[in-house]
């Protein structure tokens, strides 16, 4: 079993190494500190990485994830022996905490899991769940799928109140890279808080108190070498995210370390860290990467069919309104939609600085590459502008 002394929190927060957030859930105030990735060094990772997100309750630690994982080729380096080796499973850290009078989630950012990431598409509109309905809803799909199997928050009542349980949440309304065809949960890390200091616990004995479909990740018996073959074997199938390696480091110390698919982690960057769809497809677009894009993820064709329909229309309005106004001289650019008039402005002095001299004029393709070279932040903004007050 590992150890983690957890140094003082404002230690590292006052040298700015730390993100401290104050978060109020069900009546109870808590802090949760993240260290900031910008700014972790390697030499860190054994202190200020610890603090990947932990949740504090009346200065005590109630809440552990999983720490700051050292490099592959820093783990192979120092010839670590190796413990475990798992497969790495793609999904949302949720952590599972005795909050004094129930249970309570925690993400990397809340405690309660009232959060969302990823707008996704549910009867033809777009919807937000949050984290917390999305973890409510597996536990439900599972119990009803497997009715035989205990009540899993009956089964938490075994658990002892100062293990915090971490665990990968999948489900289909949240996809990140790898296709997911139904709600689960794999219990990846138990640890046991006694006061400032975070044991690693056997995990076999807590998984064995859960319902049989609370999953656990496949685990290999292979040398670093095999392991690497194994993960090039899979570099033609995305959805294989990589390997989970656990060691122990010269001084004693539990390390981990992931072994990561190249092919996955170009369709991860590719998916991009943003929440919004419509942004993302107009990042895409620049890029020339919409097709591509839609190789992996064929589910957002027909949304992306809509967001290129709206770029479309507010091109052709834009041009439309220019005529108007600096051609036909029909009304003062003052009196035309806000959304329009700054644009409008920009083109008519495109057309003054440039096309005047060279006798072309603001037409239908000139509006067009002027509109495809807008950041996508202000042409989101333009295009979802009238929609503000629906």
């Amino acid at each position: 079993m590992d150890k983690y002394n957890m140094e003082n929190p404002q230690l590292y927060l006052a040298e700015n190494k730390l993100i401290k957030k104050n978060v109020k859930h069900n009546q109870k105030e808590y802090n949760i500190f993240r260290y900031d990735k910008s700014k972790l060094t390697p030499d860190q990772y054994n202190t200020v990485g610890l603090f990947r997100s932990v949740v504090y309750q009346n200065e005590a630690i109630v809440s552990f994830a999983p720490p700051k994982s050292i490099s592959y080729e820093t783990f192979k380096s120092t010839a670590t022996p190796i413990i475990t080796m798992e497969e790495y499973v793609e999904g949302t850290m949720i952590q599972l905490f005795w909050s004094g009078d129930t249970w309570e989630l925690a993400t990397r950012s809340s405690v309660g899991g009232n959060v969302s990431f990823f707008n996704i598409k549910e009867n033809d509109q777009m919807v937000r769940p949050t984290f917390r309905e999305l973890f409510l809803n597996t536990i439900i799909y599972n119990e009803t799928l497997h009715s035989s199997q205990p009540d899993f928050f009956n089964c938490l009542e075994k658990i002892p109140k100062n293990y915090v349980l971490s665990f990968v949440l999948q489900h289909p309304m949240n996809r990140i890279v790898t296709p997911i065809n139904e709600p689960s949960l794999y219990l990846v890390n138990v640890y046991a808080v006694e006061k400032n200091t975070i044991v690693e616990t056997n995990i076999s004995c807590t998984v064995r108190l859960l319902p049989d479909w609370v999953k656990r990740p496949t685990p290999y018996n292979l040398s670093l070498e095999e392991l690497e073959c194994k993960i090039s074997s899979q570099f033609m199938d995305y959805t294989k995210v990589g390997i989970m390696i656990h060691g122990v480091n010269s001084t004693g110390e539990i390390v981990r370390t992931k072994l990561r698919n190249p092919l996955y982690e170009t369709v991860r960057k590719l998916r991009g860290n943003q929440s919004k769809l419509q942004y993302r497809y107009m990042e895409l677009c620049k890029d020339n990467l919409v097709d591509e894009y839609l190789n992996y993820y064929p589910e957002h064709t027909q949304w992306f069919q809509c967001y290129d329909m709206e770029i479309h229309t507010f091109t052709i309005q834009l041009h439309s309104f220019y005529v108007q106004c600096f051609v036909n001289k029909k009304a003062p650019l003052k009196t035309y939609p806000y959304q329009y008039r700054t644009h409008m402005y920009r083109l008519h002095e495109h057309y003054k600085e440039i096309l005047r001299e060279k006798r072309d004029r603001v037409n239908l393709h000139v509006v067009t590459r002027y509109v495809d070279q807008l950041h996508p932040s202000v042409l989101m903004h333009s295009i979802n502008y009238s929609l503000r007050d629906r």
